[in-house]
């Protein structure tokens, strides 16, 4: 599946985090002004090169857990607190690899194999959705070798995306679905 509409990522304009965070806080019965203190946000999506805002999808409820216990804590003490996320630093709870390079001695220790020595995931059934005769797709499941050798056999095909991408458009997604789910070994979602 080709990323190059990940690479210059499109959100639409006028979206105003500290509105929506107003929005889930009233949802909880709650307002932003209850933890007697201010409420930061920074960064701005999009973070991840990623046409959703992540950023904010994390990072609202992140910051509501925290304006809520900052709540009881001003209904305790009497004391407000102020409070501040870097959106750019809580997206890694969605994706702790994201720009995870650590090295020993300047070179890059041992990596997961789906990690490339670029630090980018590099195998194609990690999160790589293929697109059914149909137009469903499906992504299949290799996080783990023996996943991996599993899919590949089923699918009568390489590790590789390509030639996943093409097994895969051979397939209804019906009969995709049915001839899977009965192979106990393959872990996948079809959508």
């Amino acid at each position: 599946m080709s990323t190059d509409t990940l690479a210059t990522p499109k959100v639409s304009a006028g979206f105003d985090i500290n509105a929506q965070f107003r929005v889930v806080m009233h949802e909880l019965g709650l307002s932003p002004e209850d933890t007697g203190g201010s409420i930061t946000f920074i960064g701005e999506d999009p973070i991840f090169p990623s046409k959703h805002r992540l950023g904010a999808c994390i990072g609202i409820p992140i910051m509501a857990g925290a304006a809520g216990i900052a709540n009881i804590w001003r209904q305790r003490t009497g004391r407000g607190q102020d409070l501040t996320l870097d959106l750019r630093k809580a997206i890694h709870g969605i994706n702790p690899m994201y720009k995870f390079g650590p090295t020993i001695n300047g070179y890059p220790y041992q990596l997961p194999y789906w990690i490339n020595p670029n630090y980018q995931f590099d195998n194609p059934m990690g999160f790589g959705l293929y697109r059914t005769k149909d137009g469903r797709l499906f992504l299949p499941t290799g996080a783990y070798p023996g996943l991996l050798n599993a899919m590949c056999t089923f699918l009568h095909c390489g590790p590789d995306a390509d030639q996943i991408a093409e097994a895969v458009s051979k397939w209804d997604s019906a009969d995709l679905e049915e001839a899977a789910a009965a192979d106990k070994k393959l872990v996948f979602a079809l959508v």
